[in-house]
């Protein structure tokens, strides 16, 4: 972008005043700053993998959430300030983390309610990866997903699900208007 800007100013130095050369850089400064506002947008995404252990018999997920929109939202939902990158976490922060998880992260399996025990976390650059582990759950023909994860935070929130299931790959996205899917499996 600036080099492109550089190639504009230097076209119209040769043929304008040193004036007017400033003058036409600055509103066309100016007019890139402001557009670049328009375009460039935060991305509210959260993405959880579910993945089925035939050996455990178990779904094994991990979500991937962005670090400062989760301190943020239990900031406001819990009036908790979170801090996850400090080295030293305060002793409650692990039962906030699985209790905001176990709200907004719920399972049916074959319309049973399935329950998830979150295991621990992560940081990795600027997101928290939340570990979960489910209880035993066998043969599945039908898996519905309740995600409301930062629904409370974001308007424009989306999160997507991808579940792994005895070798079938499918994925759900929730939205604040539409949180619950469903997916059938063979």
């Amino acid at each position: 972008m600036l080099f492109f800007l550089q190639m504009i100013c230097s076209f119209f130095f040769k043929t304008l005043s040193a004036l007017r050369l400033h003058f036409i850089c600055l509103t066309v400064a100016v007019f890139v700053f402001i557009l670049s506002g328009f375009i460039i947008h935060p991305i509210h995404l959260i993405v959880s993998d579910l993945r089925y252990n035939e050996a455990e018999r178990n779904f094994n997920v991990v979500h991937k959430l962005f670090i400062d929109d989760f301190e943020d939202a239990i900031e406001q939902l819990e009036g908790i300030a979170l801090n996850l990158e400090a080295k030293n976490q305060h002793p409650a922060t692990d039962a906030t983390v699985a209790a905001y998880i176990k709200k907004h992260f719920q399972m049916q399996a074959d319309n049973k309610p399935i329950a998830f025990d979150v295991l621990g976390w992560k940081l990795d650059k600027d997101v928290i990866k939340i570990y979960a582990e489910s209880e035993s759950v066998r043969k599945v023909k039908k898996i519905t997903l309740k995600v409301s994860f930062l629904f409370d935070l974001f308007d424009d929130q989306k999160n997507i699900v991808h579940v792994n299931y005895k070798k079938q790959k499918k994925s759900i996205m929730t939205n604040k208007t539409q949180w619950i899917g469903t997916l059938q499996f063979d």
